[in-house]
Parts: C-alpha cells; sequence; structure tokens
C-alpha cells in the first residue's frame, strides 16, 4: 500500500514500510508527484513532503528515512547549502541513500552530486521505471566507477573554496599550512576529474552566480 503525507510538518508510517523524504518547494508539484509514485507499483512505501532544505536538515532526525529524494532544484536553491546537507548525510546517515532529480539544463552537477555522496542523479526526462528502482529495497546507484566520493575533510575545503574562500583564509580558519590545503585542493580536482585550476574555480564561480541569481529572483 502506497501511503503519502498531504501535510509537510506530519508524516504517517505503516509498519515495516520504507519511509522516504521528499524535498519539494511546489505544493502543485507534489501532487503531481503524488500521482506519478503511485504508478510505480512500489508497496509499502512512507512519504513526507517538506518544502526546504532547512526542514529536511531537522526532519532527517525524526523521520530517519531510507531515501532523501530531492525532487526539484528551483528557483530559490542554495546550491551550497545542499551540498553542506549532502556532506551530512554521507558523514552521519550512511544507511540513508540520496537521490536528485535535475533539470536536463543542469547535467553538469550530476558528477560533482555524486563525489558529496548522491546514489543516484535522475535528469529529466525520468520514466517510471527509474523513478521505481531508485525507491526500492535496494536503490540503483548510476555513479560512474570514474566518480570518487570525496572525504569528509575534502567536502569541507571544497565548500570554503566554493564560498570563494582563498587557500590562505581556510588554512588560516583550520590551524594548518597552506600547503597542506593547496595539496588537499589538488586531490578534490582530481577525484572530480577536473583537469585544471581554472576549471575547478570556474566550477565555483557557476556556483556563487547561481546562488546568487536565485537569491534576487527568490
Amino acid at each position: 500500500m502506497l501511503q503519502v503525507n498531504h501535510n509537510k510538518d506530519e508524516y504517517s508510517v505503516a509498519g515495516k514500510s520504507k519511509r522516504i523524504l521528499v524535498v519539494e518547494p511546489s505544493r502543485i508539484n507534489w501532487i503531481g508527484l503524488q500521482r506519478l509514485l503511485g504508478c510505480t507499483g512500489n508497496a509499502e512505501l512512507s512519504f513526507c513532503r517538506v518544502s526546504e532544505i532547512t526542514e529536511a536538515k531537522q526532519k532527517i532526525h525524526e523521520f530517519k528515512p531510507d531515501v532523501i529524494l530531492f525532487t526539484s532544484l528551483s528557483r530559490g536553491t542554495d546550491y551550497l547549502l545542499l551540498l553542506s546537507f549532502l556532506s551530512d548525510v554521507a558523514s552521519y546517515h550512511l544507511n540513508t541513500h540520496s537521490v536528485i532529480w535535475l533539470p536536463h539544463d543542469m547535467e553538469w552537477m550530476t558528477q560533482l552530486l555524486h563525489a558529496f555522496g548522491v546514489t543516484t542523479v535522475l535528469i529529466d526526462p525520468v520514466n517510471l521505471y527509474e523513478i521505481s528502482q531508485c525507491l526500492g529495497d535496494k536503490p540503483s546507484s548510476n555513479v560512474e566507477k570514474k566518480v570518487c566520493l570525496l572525504g569528509k575533510q575534502e567536502r569541507v575545503i571544497a565548500l570554503d573554496f566554493f564560498r570563494g574562500k582563498s587557500a590562505t583564509t581556510i588554512a588560516n580558519a583550520a590551524g594548518k599550512d597552506v600547503r597542506t590545503i593547496s595539496t588537499q585542493k589538488k586531490s578534490i580536482i582530481k577525484k572530480l576529474k577536473i583537469r585544471t585550476n581554472e576549471e575547478f574555480y570556474l566550477l565555483a564561480g557557476k556556483l556563487i552566480y547561481l546562488n546568487k541569481i536565485n537569491r534576487q529572483e527568490w
């Protein structure tokens, strides 16, 4: 039986059902998603929907989801906050799988999301089979073998660079030698399969720009 929570501040769980925490800002999209999820054929699923990442950070401790499903990265999304949350999930919620549904024009984020611990990235258009696989007993992973999960400290340092901080600033705040931070940055670049420093800073600039635009539009 498919169970869906219609109130973002509450949830319902049936017996040993699988728990899915859905992060979806739009209630209209959520209504449509409920119908789509109802067609997957998965039984014994319990859903809890929140509209913001900050709510998800609180709800993950209460709801203890098996899967966190981000169904849309839309206007207002704080991508650095998202990466920080995904990093926490990868570090402290090892049995929770993260699934992100991206619009086709954001496919460039796929490798970065995998490096921050996301199990599966879905790219529009998405079919029912793909959704069913993500919510099944053993969520499928579309992580390419060439993508490496960044270590916990590497994710923290990567986020600092993405926020526009310099290696010197990061080193001073962490009480480390700047050469140590530079070495870790090289490791991050290698794991992300980025070829040059310029590409790394271009990625950081793109994330900062998206955050700035989203705040203005939101």
